[in-house]
């Protein structure tokens, strides 16, 4: 079993080194994929030979280069990295994640070996999907997920075994490609950059897989990136209007209309399904095996 660490980047950024040095460094022997979404300047030197120190001797091979003339945004990025995948197990990690365990990879790989029907591994994940399609199943009415991030307790509960959830959060998930190609990869009516990862979740469900969020310890820069200067001109490119909340709107709105027939949903400890009083909304009934979340 082969894993493809994949990541992009929009303009190269301290943070992001730092970050990107600790994935690559805890784990191997692993592919690579570099998605340069755009950046003003073309970030090859920055793969080749800045970071590699950091993957080599554990990367097999040389690492695979795209560079995308215009920021395309997340979500027909990963795509890219996914068409360009050639191993069964792909890690989608943003450039700002900090790993802190060593041998990550391992413990991940032997998840998805011991269990054939698992389809999605991440670091953060929530056990629900409440009525109004926000992540939950943890406090009533909280978006409350398990993680070991470094921060797990401001945001739901520290966990140190894995346990099956419904949804991840994009910043590190881990697909098996069987599931991918099978579901025909993101959902791409949640570009550019919202919402894929709850669909996600919910399309492994509908396609009989499994999702788990392990126990992987590590601490997400979002805060730190975000306010970085070389990130302005994608993060703030709606500035000034009330586009950006809209699509974040819609989006949702998106969600629900595709899945609102299967929530809420709750994923038990053997995964199965259930509706239960720790979700807001009247249960719909619907099961999400087999939901043909495809037709328009």
């Amino acid at each position: 079993m082969t894993l493809t660490i994949g990541t992009m980047a929009y303009n190269a950024f301290p943070e992001m080194k730092e970050a990107m040095a600790t994935v690559l460094e805890t784990a191997g022997p692993y592919r690579l994929i570099f998605l340069d979404n755009g950046s003003d300047e073309p970030l090859d030197r920055f793969l080749f030979e800045e970071l590699r120190p950091h993957w080599e001797g554990r990367c097999q091979g040389e690492p695979t280069y795209i560079r995308n003339e215009e920021n395309a945004g997340v979500v027909f990025g990963w795509q890219q990295i996914i068409g360009c995948c050639q191993t069964d197990i792909l890690a989608l990690i943003h450039n700002d994640v900090q790993i802190l365990d060593p041998g990550w990879d391992t413990g991940v790989l032997q998840l998805f070996a011991s269990d054939p029907n698992l389809g999605l591994v991440s670091f953060f994940g929530c056990p629900g999907v409440m009525a109004n399609g926000l992540r939950g199943g943890i406090h009533p009415g909280a978006v409350a997920g398990w993680s070991n991030m470094s921060d797990a307790e401001q945001h739901g509960m520290r966990i140190i075994e894995p346990r099956p959830i419904a949804v991840p959060d994009s910043f590190a998930m881990v697909l098996r490609r069987r599931m991918l190609d099978k579901g025909g990869g993101l959902d791409l009516r949640f570009a550019p950059d919202h919402g894929y990862d709850r669909a996600l979740g919910l399309q492994s469900l509908a396609l009989g897989f499994h999702n788990m969020v392990a126990p992987v310890a590590c601490t997400h820069l979002s805060r730190r990136s975000r306010s970085v200067p070389q990130y302005g001109p994608w993060l703030s490119r709606n500035a000034g209007t009330d586009d950006d909340w809209q699509v974040l709107r819609d989006k949702d709105a998106l969600l629900l209309k595709i899945w609102g027939p299967c929530l809420p949903l709750y994923v038990n400890e053997d995964f199965t399904f259930a509706n239960t009083d720790r979700f807001s909304g009247e249960p719909t009934g619907r099961d999400v095996l087999g939901y043909d979340w495809r037709s328009p």
